[in-house]
């Protein structure tokens, strides 16, 4: 599978954290998903389709018509809507994200470390990172956008000032995805994110719904996890496959 491909395919598992009325928010967010597909004929010679594509993430449980988010301070776990499940917990401890896959027969777990852009570690070029000048109204909300911009595509993040403001000081070192750039400028959490891959397509996130309340912090807990050097053959720089202890 190309880099291309692969970097579609993880679009899915993106960063969040934010406070909402300038206090520390815990809860639940729900996105809905919509994709599109805008294949390159260089990309089809490639092998990259949409039905390939779109096969991949389901057998990764990546693909999903929406998303649920719950946080609290530099913590979060993203679930998908889609079986078999998918999730990913993001620990501010160790500033990794840890993705996983419900009946996986190996016991992988995916770990990616958000304190490197893998682009930049590929190209020596960091994104471009700054607001478009547009006002958008998202379901309510009058939104800025904050554009994070790479060679191979881009991220728009829209947020309301006056909503679901973020302790930035949680994410200084969270360079994966624009995130630590994108808050810097914006100190809320977007409610709506457009990714783009140039001659892939596009995937949009927007806020449908949240719900405030007290989180407990075993839902952060990880299971062991052992490192397996036959699994990390071949790697991208900021991930390592490692597996679950029996």
């Amino acid at each position: 599978m190309s880099k291309f491909t692969k970097f579609f395919v993880s679009l899915i598992f993106f960063p969040f954290a934010g406070l909402l009325k300038g206090q520390p928010f815990e809860g639940t967010l729900t996105y809905k998903a919509e994709y599109k597909f805008d294949i390159s004929p260089d990309m089809e010679k490639m092998g990259v389709t949409k039905d390939v594509l779109v096969q991949k993430m389901k057998e990764d449980g990546t693909w999903s018509d929406s998303i649920r988010v719950t946080y609290k301070r530099d913590n979060y776990i993203l679930y998908t809507n889609f079986s078999p499940a998918a999730w990913t917990i993001y620990k501010g401890e160790t500033n990794k994200l840890y993705s996983f896959q419900e009946n996986n027969p190996e016991g992988i777990c995916t770990v990616t470390d958000a304190s490197m852009d893998l682009e930049e570690v590929m190209t020596g070029m960091k994104p471009a990172i700054g607001k478009t000048g547009d006002k958008i109204d998202v379901n309510g909300r009058m939104c800025e956008v904050v554009r994070v911009a790479w060679k191979s595509g881009s991220y728009d993040y829209y947020y309301d000032s006056t909503s679901f403001k973020v302790d930035t000081s949680f994410y200084t070192n969270y360079i994966y995805d624009g995130w630590a750039g994108y808050l810097k400028i914006s100190h809320a959490l977007p409610v709506r994110i457009v990714k783009s891959i140039i001659g892939i397509g596009t995937v949009t996130l927007t806020l449908t719904s949240y719900k405030a309340e007290s989180v407990d912090d075993k839902i952060f807990d990880l299971p062991e996890l052992v490192p397996d050097k036959d699994l990390n053959k071949i790697r991208l720089a900021n991930r390592e496959l490692m597996r679950i202890k029996k």
